[in-house]
């Protein structure tokens, strides 16, 4: 059901919207990029690579936790506004690594490569619910290679700048640039006003469920989601301890 008769507007309102996420996605992936090019290499240079699986065991265990805490906190608020603060918080942190790696201790690179890795999984997820959200199937189907083409973009774009950036400036200067990257991603994603003008064009239409109907498949629905989320968390686990 449309609101506004008039359709090439509101074709030009998605569109708009599709350049909003591309553009979204190709800065987050920039300075992911930047920021996984410092993670690299001031760990090599400063931690033999045999840690790195302890790392890894790390991240594992923080992903829980931040996402249990995402779960918690997503009623509160929007997915747009998880997204930003998201990105906004990994961001303050990446300031706050330059800092410590100027202190010297054993720990800031393990705790850099844990505080990367839990922020990008948490940002890259609630970007793509966030469009899934935004878009209905038939309009994904259209433009989620186009947006897709953004982060592979943006990814070649922050691999560029940090190696630019890091002959110039030096490894630690990339925290910087990959969190000033971040910040305006935070911008952007807390902005959002083709979005919302993209989920005023439509109204999606209720299901005619008896309460009885909808409480049976709500709660089916819930029960296949939860079993889903415990594969995919097994599945994750894994992956972690073969790597």
């Amino acid at each position: 059901a449309w609101t506004n008769p008039d359709e090439q507007h509101i074709k030009g309102i998605i569109m708009l919207a599709a350049l909003y996420a591309g553009l979204l996605l190709l800065v987050m992936m920039a300075g992911h990029t930047v920021l996984e090019t410092a993670r690299d290499s001031l760990f090599l240079a400063r931690l033999p690579i045999r840690q790195l699986p302890f790392t890894y065991i790390a991240i594992a265990v923080a992903a829980l936790f931040a996402s249990e805490l995402n779960a918690r906190m997503r009623p509160r608020g929007g997915q747009r506004r998880m997204l930003a603060m998201s990105l906004a918080i990994g961001a303050l942190g990446y300031f706050g690594f330059v800092q410590l790696f100027q202190s010297g201790a054993f720990w800031v690179p393990h705790a850099l490569y844990v505080w990367i890795a839990v922020t990008a999984t948490l940002a890259v997820a609630q970007f793509w619910i966030v469009m899934s959200e935004l878009f209905t199937v038939t309009e994904a189907k259209r433009l989620y290679s186009s947006i897709s083409a953004g982060g592979l973009v943006g990814a070649m774009s922050g691999g560029a700048l940090a190696r630019v950036a890091s002959a110039h400036f030096g490894d630690v200067s990339l925290l910087g640039i990959g969190a000033g990257l971040l910040l305006m991603a935070a911008f952007l994603a807390g902005g959002g006003a083709p979005a919302e003008r993209c989920r005023g064009a439509r109204i999606e239409p209720e299901p005619n469920l008896a309460p009885s109907d909808a409480g049976s498949s709500e709660a089916r629905r819930d029960l296949r989601s939860e079993r889903y989320l415990r594969r995919l968390l097994l599945l994750t686990l894994l992956a972690t301890i073969a790597a």
